[in-house]
């Protein structure tokens, strides 16, 4: 595909932008890819966005840390030792 590079630097940059960003940056990069190349490179710039956003989901979820301190098993003494310097 000619404009892989652009693309993928499109669909990166609209990831930062809260909600709409990686939509409209999917559109717009599956519209470049159907003028370019055709139907099937469309197709595929679409899926491989979607394949790499639910890999990324996946994998952000079982990295992150639990709310309200669950991922850190510490005793109440350590607890209490650490939040009475505030």
């Amino acid at each position: 595909m000619p404009l892989a590079a652009p693309l993928t630097m499109l669909v990166s940059l609209g990831a930062f932008i809260p909600i709409v960003g990686p939509i409209v940056a999917a559109a717009l990069a599956a519209l470049v890819a159907l003028v370019t190349t055709g139907p099937w490179a469309a197709l595929v710039v679409l899926l491989s966005i979607a394949l790499g956003t639910l890999v990324d989901g996946v994998v952000g979820a079982a990295l992150a840390v639990p709310p309200h301190g669950g991922g850190v098993v510490r005793g109440p003494v350590v607890a209490a030792t650490a939040r009475s310097d505030w």
